[in-house]
């Protein structure tokens, strides 16, 4: 990685900033218990985050978009999870550590989420992250959605920033697919919530990061 031509980092939100596993885990808990549902562990939680409130629902009651009953499960998940955003999450070990290192080379990092902002910006709000990022995408900014590079070209709009000078941090394949697809460096972090049955080393990654920090010896 040429730190000479990368003057931007992009990064995913969930699990790749931020560890949000049990503030989303205990909305989903609510769900299940308010219905008569058994509660989950966090970590089977922990594996499905990256497919939002669709894949939390499926694996806690086992039902799909189409089923009845999934926009009410699914309302009620999203009202208590606004109203206890940020109880426990915090970013994830070496990512404070990152973001000065970033800011203190004058280079700007920015974010590109499949969080709706309603969620995204609030929760930054309170973790005093919103004011520092060069910018921040979600899913409702634009209509297309990773792993379409389209997000990831619009966050480099904003910023002014050439797509083959960022590079792109995320923890799903579809993060790695939209980064490659829109002509930037990806890296995987692994530290994320990553699928027990995934094979993360064909997503073909450029980096692949055990802690967040590494990425500030590649840089």
């Amino acid at each position: 990685m040429n730190s000479t031509s990368i003057n931007t980092i992009l990064f995913d939100l969930d699990g790749t900033l931020l560890d949000t596993a049990e503030d989303l885990g205990n909305a989903l808990n609510k769900v299940l218990q308010k219905y008569g549902f058994t509660s989950l562990a966090l970590p089977q939680i922990r594996q499905v985050i990256s497919k939002g409130a669709a894949g939390l629902i499926e694996l806690g009651i086992n039902i799909d978009e189409s089923h009845t009953n999934y926009p009410l499960y699914r309302q009620q998940f999203m009202q208590y999870y606004a109203n206890n955003l940020c109880h426990k999450t915090k970013p994830f070990p070496g990512i404070l550590t990152l973001l000065n290192f970033i800011e203190t080379r004058q280079m700007q990092w920015g974010i590109v989420t499949s969080k709706q902002s309603c969620f995204a910006k609030p929760l930054l709000q309170q973790l005093n992250l919103y004011e520092r990022a060069a910018c921040l995408v979600c899913a409702d900014t634009i209509e297309q959605q990773k792993p379409d590079p389209a997000p990831l070209l619009y966050a480099c709009e904003l910023i002014s920033s050439a797509p083959q000078h960022c590079v792109y941090v995320g923890d799903s394949q579809s993060d790695i697919l939209a980064g490659k697809r829109a002509g930037m460096l990806t890296a995987l972090a692994l530290y994320g919530y990553l699928n027990n049955d995934s094979d993360p080393s064909s997503w073909q990654a450029d980096y692949e990061l055990q802690h967040a920090d590494e990425l500030i010896g590649l840089l």
